[in-house]
């Protein structure tokens, strides 16, 4: 189990390596595939597509000595549309400018909310096409936000929490969001729990486990959304998995359900995948997975992807 001990409000920036002073590293990951997916009519489509298993991106990301412990920090990191003419064009990831040292990290710009960093973590298939977590529900925030600012804690004997604020910056509206996330990671046993609130639309509240066996590594997650206007219903979810290595490479599955999806009630779904990725290398990866889909009162949907990611 690869283990992520998270000392920053942004995903590849909470464990910046010691540098010496001024540095600035490039770095990222290319993913791209041949899926079969349901278009918006619901019909099978051929797609090449990037992102099917895991993001694709690239940024730059370094730090300056200041002294006495203390260090600037930054990153820029933007989406790769590996598979059209987008290229650098695509959406932006987390960007930010701040300051790290014994006290921990304080950064502000466009950052992930911890469950945009952690969830993953707790889904034995991912974060992207084959995911058994958060695939339907309408008010997770599992997401990244402008306007923010965030507080990550040292690594405190495994335990590290981070404290995220977001303005809305919308005098009428006001929606701000905000939250905290709390992990703790010992050797085989990973566990996190994080709270996010957005000004008169959702609570969220999650929590995630996994234990590593050596021969099998289990995950598991529970969602639940409380909307703040009366005439939505909560929402929930949860969803289990196991991952297990076969030489280079390594066989998961997930299963998962969510209810009252979108606030509709008795709108409930089951999800079910199973994936499989192959390391050709330390950088590269093949792989390919199944995902099955069943809303209740509606067709089930099929998904199937087939690709390579490397990382640089």
């Amino acid at each position: 189990m690869q283990k992520k001990l998270i000392a920053l409000a942004a995903a590849s920036a909470f464990t910046l390596p010691v540098m010496a002073q001024s540095s600035v590293i490039v770095y990222g990951q290319m993913d791209i595939g041949v899926a079969s997916l349901p278009d918006e009519a619901g019909h099978d489509v051929t797609r090449i597509d990037s992102a099917l298993w895991t993001d694709s991106y690239i940024g730059v990301k370094g730090s300056e000595d200041l002294g006495g412990g203390l260090k600037a920090v930054f990153q820029v990191e933007t989406t790769l549309v590996n598979d059209d003419a987008t290229g650098l064009a695509g959406e932006g990831r987390d960007t930010f400018v701040g300051l790290a040292g014994g006290f921990g990290t304080l950064i502000a710009g466009y950052l992930s909310t911890p469950l945009n960093n952690w969830l993953a973590d707790y889904d034995a298939n991912g974060s992207n096409t084959f995911r058994t977590s958060n695939v339907n529900l309408a008010g997770t925030l599992e997401a990244r936000a402008a306007n923010t600012v965030a507080y990550a804690t040292p690594d405190l004997g495994g335990f590290q929490g981070v404290v995220f604020y977001t303005l809305d910056e919308d005098r009428d509206l006001k929606k701000d969001i905000y939250g905290v996330g709390l992990r703790y990671d010992n050797d085989a046993f990973s566990a996190m729990y994080a709270w996010h609130a957005q000004n008169d639309v959702v609570d969220n509240h999650v929590i995630g486990l996994s234990y590593d066996f050596g021969v099998a590594r289990i995950t598991g997650s529970y969602i639940l959304n409380q909307f703040e206007p009366a005439a939505l219903e909560d929402e929930s979810g949860w969803n289990l998995g196991v991952a297990v290595p076969v030489g280079n490479g390594t066989i998961s599955v997930g299963y998962g359900q969510e209810s009252d999806i979108g606030g509709v009630r008795d709108n409930d779904a089951k999800i079910a995948s199973i994936a499989y990725s192959y390391d050709l290398s330390k950088r590269t990866s093949l792989y390919a997975g199944y995902r099955y889909q069943k809303p209740e009162g509606e067709d089930n949907t099929n998904e199937f992807a087939v690709g390579i990611v490397h990382r640089f």
